[in-house]
């Protein structure tokens, strides 16, 4: 079997390797017939990978062929052994198990249960021992010693039983056969353990011949697979290293910068591909590089005139502190002052005026960071420039004067308007806040902490709108909060509205406060006293509708009273329209003077408002005349009663200078809605029945003009013999 195997394997070694050597062969004809480097490329790695997969393959055979061979050696060698020797140690068990049935006949039972078993087991063994033997002479001494093995169980087993028959003949002649067989068995064990050891040897002896001819094959192989390796490196070589080396050769030029360096023409395949393309790419980099330097000819022209035209002067700075660059309008300024120029961008010095020097140079830090710094200078003929110093990567500098004349002229114009405007501020009569557009303080003057009597420490840019409120209200509002300060202006004025409102302090000066929205989102709120605009506002519209002497209801109040309580008496309230003559107050007037008869109208005035109640109205027309608004009449009996009142009490004596004075006074009497229900109407039928005078009554509707009612006259004499003033009360029902 082993001799077949190894037979079989090289016939297999030698179809490799006729097949490697067709595809060889058949690679190598179709690289020569194709161009192409890929392709040749291409099939030396292919031919390479059939060398590989070859001797991969031929190598797998060889590994398993010896595996195939350590498998035999161990399985059906050393295992066949190992069973023999196992059935031969089972048999001894039996014999052992027999002779102690002899010695213990009553054990005889157990004992011969392990005799059948170690039988069972000795003819298991015996038949793996046999399957895995190398030849058929161990296979027959294998089966020789089963069939002793059971021959010997057979006469074991009527041994026993002829002992108890007493034919003492047969059982010293089954003695001898059990013996006899003991040994046949004993004999061919050994013999299949020596068949199988032997036939293990002559296997061994095979399988290293065939494992010498197969590293042999494996040599010859490789060496075959170095050549055909080195064959085709060398054919691979000769078409591609010549044509890269000249590819190489032109690059090289062109990286060094030879442009005009010659490329020759390749072959069809790729290396000629790529030296065309090369060729073609030193043209277009010979192209670029020309348009790029006139580029950077145009470039620098143009930065050169832009730098001659500039209005900034530019100076760059080489790493030493010299001048590599300069334009003019910079060496405008070097020429008024060789100071400005400094390397260190960080260093900041002043040096003084000097005319001989002709520099004042002022450089104050503008800014300062990682990417350079500016500073101020001023020029000896009074210009001011802006000196910014950026480093460069070489370590240099570049400095960029600006005139900034201008600007700091604007500068100084806005601080003066900044001082005009705090001056304003600080002395305009109104308090000014500003807030932006997130409601923070911007500006407080000082009229508005003089206002509200704030510490100016109270109320300082960036407090909100609400801590602005908060001060005020615990400077000038006692108990109000905040909340109620707003919602007292939300009542007035509403929510982001411009206008104005007035709030009045605890000390009672009276605030006019404005509000407007910037265009920024801002608030502008003013603040005015106006205490004394609204007391005279106040007294003036007093005095348009009140008499200036009396301080009564002037004619212009008494007639929207009487329209008033015409509205009333539609709603059923009846109301007495009373007119008052003095009598003889001209008299009096010329004779004791007009301070005197000043004197007699107020006191008038004050005894008539003493007749009348809170709902009345008592008013001045003018001259000696007043007139009298009595509410709530029921009938004329009630406006009698006061007529009456009034005429006893303005006919008591006055005192005025030193003088007893005593006057009288006519009434003319109107009812509504009986006598009229206009202003008009009313006035006309009261003025009627004062002119009647003597009691005279005006009776309304019932035929006669005028009529007589019973007299009441009083006479009472005027004080130092001046003789008398009558009292007359006409009544117009």
């Amino acid at each position: 079997m082993s001799l077949l195997v190894v037979g079989r394997f090289a016939n297999q070694s030698k179809v490799v390797l006729e097949a490697f050597q067709s595809v060889t062969a058949c690679f190598s004809r179709f690289v020569s017939a194709r161009g192409s480097i890929r392709i040749a490329i291409l099939c030396f790695c292919l031919a390479m990978s059939a060398i590989a997969v070859s001797l991969g393959g031929y190598s797998v055979l060889g590994i398993r062929h010896a595996g195939d061979l350590v498998a035999r050696t161990f399985d059906e060698s050393l295992m066949s052994i190992n069973y023999a020797r196992a059935a031969g140690a089972d048999f001894a068990a039996m014999r052992v198990a027999s002779s102690h049935v002899t010695r213990q006949p009553s054990a005889r039972p157990r004992l011969d249960d392990e005799i059948d078993k170690l039988a069972k087991t000795l003819s298991e063994d015996v038949t793996i021992a046999a399957e895995r033997s190398q030849s058929a002479r161990a296979a027959k001494a294998a089966a020789k010693a089963k069939e002793a093995a059971n021959a010997w169980v057979a006469i074991h087993r009527r041994r026993f039983q002829a002992d108890g028959t007493g034919n003492n003949e047969a059982s010293a002649r089954e003695i001898d056969d059990v013996d006899q067989l003991s040994n046949v068995v004993n004999q061919q064990i050994e013999l299949l353990v020596n068949y199988t050891a032997g036939d293990g040897f002559l296997f061994r002896q095979r399988a290293l011949a065939a494992i010498k001819r197969d590293l042999q094959l494996n040599v010859v192989a490789l060496t075959v697979a170095l050549l055909l390796s080195g064959l085709f490196s060398w054919l691979l070589a000769r078409r591609i290293i010549g044509p890269v080396a000249i590819a190489s050769k032109a690059a090289r030029s062109i990286a060094d910068g030879d442009l005009n360096a010659d490329i020759p023409r390749g072959s069809s395949d790729e290396l000629g591909s790529l030296l065309a393309a090369m060729r073609k790419m030193r043209d277009n980099i010979r192209k670029m590089v020309d348009r790029e330097v006139a580029q950077r000819r145009s470039a620098q022209a143009r930065l050169s005139d832009a730098l001659e035209n500039s209005r900034e002067g530019i100076v760059l700075l080489d790493a030493s502190g010299q001048i590599a660059l300069v334009n003019s309008r910079a060496s405008e300024f070097i020429g008024c002052s060789s100071q400005l120029v400094h390397p260190d961008p960080f260093r900041v010095e002043q040096v003084p005026s000097d005319e001989s020097t002709g520099a004042e140079i002022t450089q104050r830090k503008v800014s300062r960071d990682v990417e350079g710094s500016a500073s101020e200078a001023r020029l000896p003929d009074g210009r001011w420039l802006r000196v910014s110093r950026s480093p460069t990567q070489e370590g240099g500098v570049i400095l960029v004067y600006s005139d900034i004349t201008s600007l700091k002229r604007q500068e100084a114009e806005l601080h003066a308007t900044n001082l005009r405007l705090d001056a304003a501020l600080s002395h305009m009569s109104q308090g000014l806040c500003l807030y932006d557009s997130e409601a923070r303080l911007q500006v407080v003057n000082r009229r508005f902490c003089e206002i509200f009597d704030l510490s100016p420490e109270l109320v300082a840019p960036g407090m909100t709108f609400e801590e602005v409120g908060l001060s005020v209200a615990a400077g000038s509002h006692g108990g109000q909060t905040v909340p109620d300060l707003l919602a007292e202006r939300e009542k007035i004025l509403p929510r982001h509205e411009s206008g104005n409102y007035l709030q009045r302090l605890n000390d009672g000066r009276v605030i006019s406060i404005g509000h407007r929205s910037t265009s920024d989102g801002g608030l502008l709120v003013s603040c005015e006293d106006v205490t004394e605009q609204q007391r005279a506002q106040s007294q003036i519209t007093f005095m348009a509708r009140h008499d200036d002497l009396t301080r009564l209801p002037n004619r212009t109040l008494f007639a929207e009273r009487i329209e008033h309580a015409v509205a009333e008496a539609g709603r059923g309230s009846g109301f007495a329209v009373f007119c008052l003559d003095l009598d003889n107050f001209k008299q009096i007037n010329d004779t004791l003077g007009h301070p005197v008869g000043d004197g007699l109208l107020c006191a008038v005035a004050d005894r008539l408002s003493a007749c009348v109640r809170e709902i009345d109205t008592v008013a001045r027309l003018g001259g000696d005349e007043f007139a009298i608004i009595q509410s709530d009449v029921q009938n004329a009996a009630d406006a009698e009663r006061l007529a009456r009142r009034v005429v006893e009490c303005i006919g008591a004596p006055y005192e005025l200078n030193g003088h007893r004075v005593i006057v009288g006074c006519s009434v003319g009497i109107a009812l509504a809605p009986g006598d009229g229900m206009t202003r008009e109407m009313l006035l006309k039928n009261a003025d009627m029945a004062l002119g009647q005078g003597n009691m005279a009554v005006f009776r309304a509707g019932d035929g006669r003009k005028f009529a007589e009612p019973p007299r009441a006259r009083t006479r009472s004499s005027r004080g130092h013999g001046q003789g008398r003033v009558h009292s007359v009360l006409s009544t117009h029902l």
